[in-house]
């Protein structure tokens, strides 16, 4: 776990004081910090970082000083995959990866304002051949309701020795075909995009994705002509299936958790007949109740929602409590109450027994409970906090991972 401390120190000009109520209102590492930048760099100070975080594993301590002698100049972090570097455009100081997530931080809050706003959702789901794409599809398929589009995209890096269901042309053939029988036209699309030996899959999504808007420019390139993705889908596995660790994430559904700014949906198992069920764990936290609205959205009539927030004794049960009221009065006026309600919703206070870790409680709940879907919301990071990456490793749903 990343830890932020602020050693800044006691210039006179409140930094400090500054930074700590910020840390005490809950705001996360990469917000501390590029707040922390903001306020010295008002106030003519300057912020240096101490090596004993690790870029290359998004742990260990970031440790923030600050002064007034100017120091050496720091080399600037190489860009994000996907991270467009526009002309005069600065880069945060700090290492790579502590750029990258600020920079990511900033691309999600807008992503989800607009994906909120779109009256229509766009999936894309993303297919190498293998079982667990065609697993992706399926739910995919599953997701799409009323004048929501449906797109399919490969990226293709055909190798000599690709066998032939590998290949792109029969992995187009075979989904251009598919959806034809789905979905009409307008809803429906194939997209193969070939890149180039240097760039690596992961990446070459990373950016694609991140390159996108919610409604394209009007003279778009072709490669951005596409809708930002309201939910980009991923098989947990890839070709190498078979042979795989099952609790070992696919490089590409690994890629999506830390550096695509939309919701993704990693899958592990084939949709079942009849009404989704979705369980999303909540806590006081915007993320949060963006998340639960953005589930909303793809939710059909008969689907079932169960909204979550966990207490340990009592301490805090009158706040959880409270966000309990919350989410019922939202449901409510959005017209769910009575027996509309209690077929399709549920918004429960759970209690975690003392000292089991939220990770550990959760996955008893959903274990027990079994439900297709388990939602998470999660802050962007170079790495998946501790519940989310405990929870995608072990649980044997479906987990849709929403950052905000």
């Amino acid at each position: 776990m990343l830890e932020l401390r602020a050693a800044i120190p006691d210039d006179g000009q409140g930094v400090s004081k500054a930074v700590a109520e910020k840390k005490a209102a809950g705001a996360g590492d990469a917000e501390l910090l590029a707040f922390a930048e903001a306020e010295c760099a008002s106030k003519a100070l300057t912020v240096h970082l101490d090596k004993e975080y690790s870029a290359s594993t998004g742990r260990g301590r970031l440790h923030v000083t600050a002064s007034t002698t100017p120091a050496a100049p720091a080399p600037a972090p190489a860009a994000a995959a996907g991270a467009p570097s526009q002309p005069g455009e600065a880069v945060a100081v700090g290492d790579l990866e502590a750029s990258k997530v600020d920079w990511l931080s900033g691309v999600v809050v807008e992503t989800n304002k607009k994906l909120l706003a779109t009256p229509t959702q766009t999936f894309v789901v993303l297919t190498d051949g293998s079982q667990a794409a065609h697993r992706a599809f399926e739910v995919g398929k599953t997701l799409v309701k009323d004048d929501d589009t449906l797109t399919v995209m490969h990226v293709k890096s055909d190798k000599d020795y690709t066998e032939h269901e590998f290949k792109a042309d029969t992995i187009m053939t075979r989904y251009d075909s598919e959806l034809t029988g789905f979905l009409p036209e307008k809803r429906r699309s194939s997209l193969l995009h070939v890149k180039d030996d240097k760039t690596t899959t992961k990446s070459f999504i990373s950016e694609w994705v991140n390159g996108l808007k919610a409604e394209p420019d009007e003279g778009a390139t072709p490669r951005r002509s596409h809708r930002m993705p309201n939910f980009l889908i991923v098989g947990f596995s890839g070709r190498k299936e078979p042979t795989r660790d099952p609790t070992v994430l696919g490089q590409v559904a690994d890629l999506s958790l830390r550096t695509v700014a939309c919701p993704c949906v990693i899958v592990k198992r084939a949709p079942t007949p009849g009404p989704k069920t979705i369980t999303t764990f909540v806590v006081d936290h915007e993320r949060c109740w963006t998340a639960y609205r953005l589930l909303l959205a793809i939710m059909k009539p008969e689907d079932k929602l169960r909204v979550v927030t966990l207490t340990e004794g009592t301490d805090n049960l009158a706040a959880a409590e409270a966000l309990k009221a919350k989410y019922l009065a939202h449901l409510h006026e959005r017209g769910y109450t009575g027996d509309a309600f209690a077929e399709h919703y549920a918004v429960d206070v759970l209690t975690k027994a003392a000292g089991v870790t939220a990770a550990k409680a959760i996955a008893d709940i959903v274990d027990d409970e079994r439900p297709e879907y388990v939602a998470l919301a999660t802050s962007p990071k170079d790495h998946i906090g501790s519940v989310a990456d405990h929870l995608i490793r072990s649980y044997k749903g479906n987990i849709i991972v929403m950052k905000g």
